[in-house]
């Protein structure tokens, strides 16, 4: 596909989710049924959006297929924007995201519309309210994603895991299941130092520069591992964040 096309078909499905999504917020008043609503909404537009801009995804699965089923606490590493189109792909998800991304324009909106679940990460002065707020969506069967690095990596390593969200799934009893997304080719070019900005959006990267050098590739490779759910019943967070730390980064720098 060319430049033009990628974008404008782009622009295109992001009118047509941004539609379905306003009318999901008028007529779906119960709450569980309008996340619900809205999580099938993205995760119908995301195989389509990532066909367009040339990304394929490959999962592997440690887990027969009960990695995600039922409710559960996704917890992933973070390079890149892209990576809620590869999850919401996979199957119907919510996000956890910083409140600073509400206010940004376009990807904050589209963010509010996918039925983000923003979260004040700099001040701790409404921390229990916002976990409670996090274990009642998982409380209602959701699969809730968290990117505990609070941030987008660079690509190189994982950052450090924030522990406080972990409480969510010990306060609902909901498994936390470890996710390791990995970035492995650019048109047919394993990813390196070289190239890894083509898809790697972390501090600094301005969006729009980024998306167009993005739009401009034509084949990227990702590789989704999904590792054993881990119940959190009995456990602390320090404990949750240890073991989900030590399978993502194990399987996130292998063969760097």
């Amino acid at each position: 596909m060319s430049f033009f096309f990628k974008l404008f078909a782009s622009l295109y499905l992001v009118i047509i989710f941004t539609v379905i999504s306003l009318f999901t917020q008028v007529f779906y008043r119960n709450k569980k049924k309008r996340l619900e609503r809205i999580s099938k909404n993205t995760a119908l537009v995301s195989p389509i959006l990532l066909k367009i801009m040339g990304i394929k995804f490959r999962i592997k699965d440690h887990t027969n297929g009960k990695g995600l089923s039922g409710k559960s606490l996704v917890v992933a590493n973070h390079v890149s924007y892209v990576d809620v189109f590869v999850l919401a792909a996979i199957r119907p998800m919510l996000f956890i995201s910083s409140i600073e991304l509400s206010g940004k324009p376009f990807v904050g909106h589209i963010s509010k519309l996918g039925g983000t679940v923003f979260v004040e990460r700099r001040k701790h002065t409404n921390l229990r309210q916002e976990i409670g707020n996090i274990a009642s969506v998982l409380d209602y069967g959701f699969t809730v994603v968290l990117f505990p690095e609070a941030g987008t990596s660079d690509g190189t390593s994982l950052l450090p895991f924030r522990p406080s969200l972990f409480e969510s799934a010990i306060q609902s009893g909901a498994d936390i299941v470890p996710v390791c997304i990995r970035y492995q080719k650019i048109d047919g070019q394993p990813l390196s130092m070289q190239n890894k900005d083509q898809i790697v959006f972390y501090g600094g990267v301005k969006f729009v520069p980024h998306i167009i050098r993005l739009f401009r590739h034509h084949d990227i490779e990702v590789e989704v591992s999904i590792f054993d759910r881990i119940s959190a019943t009995g456990k602390n967070r320090k404990e949750l964040v240890h073991r989900t730390y030590g399978l993502i980064e194990a399987c996130y720098a292998w063969n760097r």
